[in-house]
C-alpha cells in the first residue's frame, strides 16, 4: 500500500525541481523573504533589454546616423564661389589650399555669412597624344604606367 501512494502523480518524487527549491523546502526557508523591490526592477530592465535587443540596436544606429546628418547639415557652410578646373596638369592639395586662400582675398562675402569660403574641384583631361605619351613613360622603378582609357 505504502509503495503505491509513493508512486501516485504529484508525489514529491516525481516532481522535478532545482537545487535550490529543494535546498529552501528542506531547510524550512520562506521562499518570498528574500526578494527586494530592486532586484525585481533589475530583472524586468534586463528581461526587456534581452527581448528586444535587435529592435534597440536598429533604432540606436538609425538615431545616430539621424543626429548626425542633421548636424553636419546644420554647421555646413555654403561657399560663396564655387570653381571648377579641368586640364591636364593634376592640382596638388598644397597648390589647392593656396589657390582657394588667394581667391578668398580677393573676393567679396557673396552669401553674406561673414565668411569667405571658395569650393574647388579640380579634373583632369588628356588628349589622346597626352595619355600615349604617359602610357610610353616609365616610373622611377622602371615600370610602364597604366591607362585605363574606358
Amino acid at each position: 500500500m505504502e509503495d503505491q501512494d509513493k508512486n501516485t502523480v504529484g508525489s514529491e518524487d516525481q516532481i522535478p525541481e532545482s537545487n535550490e527549491a529543494r535546498r529552501i523546502r528542506m531547510s524550512g526557508e520562506g521562499i518570498g523573504e528574500d526578494v527586494r523591490l530592486d532586484d525585481i526592477k533589475v530583472n524586468k530592465l534586463s528581461n526587456f533589454l534581452y527581448h528586444n535587443k535587435v529592435k534597440i540596436i536598429l533604432i540606436t544606429f538609425f538615431a545616430v546616423v539621424l543626429i548626425i546628418g542633421i548636424v553636419q547639415i546644420i554647421t555646413q557652410s555654403s561657399p560663396d564661389a564655387t570653381i571648377i578646373y579641368g586640364g591636364p596638369q593634376y592640382i596638388s592639395p598644397n597648390q589647392a589650399k593656396n589657390f582657394r586662400a588667394m581667391m578668398e582675398s580677393l573676393m567679396d562675402d557673396y552669401n553674406g555669412d561673414g565668411k569667405k569660403v571658395v569650393q574647388l574641384y579640380d579634373f583632369v583631361f588628356y588628349t589622346s597624344e597626352q595619355l600615349e605619351k604617359v602610357a610610353e613613360e616609365t616610373d622611377e622603378n622602371g615600370e610602364k604606367t597604366v591607362v585605363n582609357i574606358s
